[in-house]
């Protein structure tokens, strides 16, 4: 009687050689005890590897976060600078609009008061003189002067050396009669002479309406003003 041999066939979806050779090469390990060596060596691998990384993004995790910082304080800022300016938009006002002002006048002031201190910022700034009143042309309000003395006897009348806006009319002389000077002469008689100012007329620059005069001492007198104090 021939003998009956149960030959089982495997498919190859049965049959997983990489997880056999993983067991096998597992229990070998246990066996002769290098399955914990290896272990732990690459545990300790893993651990330094991993140390080292932390140090490198150590320094680059902090200036991002101080760059991200930076730029979070920023944006706040101005969120809440574009928000107040709705605001003031909605309210038809600046609160910071007149500190705005008085520091471009003061620096306008400043620049032809003391035009030594623009060039050396870090000379310590004078105080500027007090102003009797800020001069405008009455016909288009264009502003003429900043800083003027106010005629002792004429107090519409105005006196300045720095001026804005003003052409002195070369072409043209205007002549005022100065106060009467009495001279004797080697007869001993008394005569009286008549001495002339001779002036320049200065106008707006913007309407061309006649504002001041100009004196042969470069001194201009506005008598043709809108003044404001």
């Amino acid at each position: 009687m021939e003998d009956e041999y149960i030959v089982e066939e495997f498919s190859d979806e049965d049959y997983d050689s990489s997880s056999s050779d993983d067991e096998v090469q597992t229990f070998i390990k246990r066996e002769y005890g290098l399955l914990e060596v290896e272990d732990d060596f690459e545990t300790e691998v893993d651990r330094v590897m991993t140390a080292h990384l932390q140090k490198l993004k150590s320094p680059a995790q902090e200036s991002q976060n101080i760059s991200i910082s930076k730029d979070d304080a920023s944006e706040n800022l101005t969120s809440k600078r574009t928000k107040q300016a709705e605001i003031n938009d909605e309210l038809f006002y600046d609160p910071d609009m007149d500190d705005e002002d008085e520091k471009w006048v003061n620096e306008k002031r400043r620049s032809y008061i003391f035009p030594a201190s623009k060039e050396n910022s870090n000379q310590k700034l004078k105080p500027l003189p007090n102003s009797d009143a800020v001069l405008n042309c009455p016909a288009c309000l264009s502003l003429l002067c900043m800083d003027c003395q106010r005629h002792e006897v004429y107090k519409s009348q105005y006196r300045a050396m720095f001026v804005s806006n003003c052409i002195v009319i070369d072409t043209e002389t205007l002549t005022y009669p100065n106060k009467k000077k009495k001279l004797k002469s080697k007869s001993g008689d008394t005569a009286s002479c008549c001495e002339k100012e001779i002036f320049n007329p200065v106008r707006c620059s913007v309407c061309n309406t006649e504002v001041a005069v100009y004196d042969a001492e470069e001194i201009y007198h506005f008598f043709n003003v809108l003044a404001s104090y």
